[in-house]
């Protein structure tokens, strides 16, 4: 009786940690929503470091390493974007930072903008002819309830 008690009681603890490397394997490593907005203690976006001459490869010269350095500080976008998409992410970002929108919103009609959500692009046209902001963020908060709720 004791060696079937012991036995069982095996096979239970074997059971429970299989369970438990079947759920790890199920749980993601990570989920994916990295907020890139997001910026702790003292940093400032898109602070390059100071270039280095020991980090250097030695094929590189310093004064090549030099006119990188201050090619990439002055780098400036061709404007504003070209895709519905861009747009889009742009005016989302323009909106949250100036708290038109909370952080929730703006990370659910992000989602719904890689989604390619019908009508979130209808409405951006739409704020596109008509310059109409308040309608416009009327309309967001709408498509966020009826999508998300």
């Amino acid at each position: 009786q004791q060696q079937q008690q012991q036995q069982q009681q095996q096979q239970q603890q074997q059971q429970q940690q299989q369970q438990q490397q079947q759920q790890q394997q199920k749980q993601p490593q990570h989920s994916g929503n990295f907020d890139f907005n997001v910026i702790t203690g003292n940093q400032t976006r898109y602070e390059l470091p100071e270039p280095s001459e020991s980090k250097k490869p030695s094929s590189v010269s310093t004064t090549t390493i030099k006119a990188l350095y201050d090619k990439a500080k002055t780098f400036k976008t061709s404007g504003p974007p070209k895709t519905p998409l861009g747009q889009i992410l742009v005016l989302l970002a323009e909106l949250y930072k100036n708290a038109k929108i909370n952080k929730l919103q703006r990370d659910a009609l992000k989602t719904l903008a890689l989604k390619q959500h019908i009508g979130l692009y209808a409405a951006a046209k739409v704020y596109q002819v008509n310059q109409d902001e308040m309608d416009f963020i009327d309309t967001l908060q709408k498509i966020c309830h009826i999508v998300y709720l």
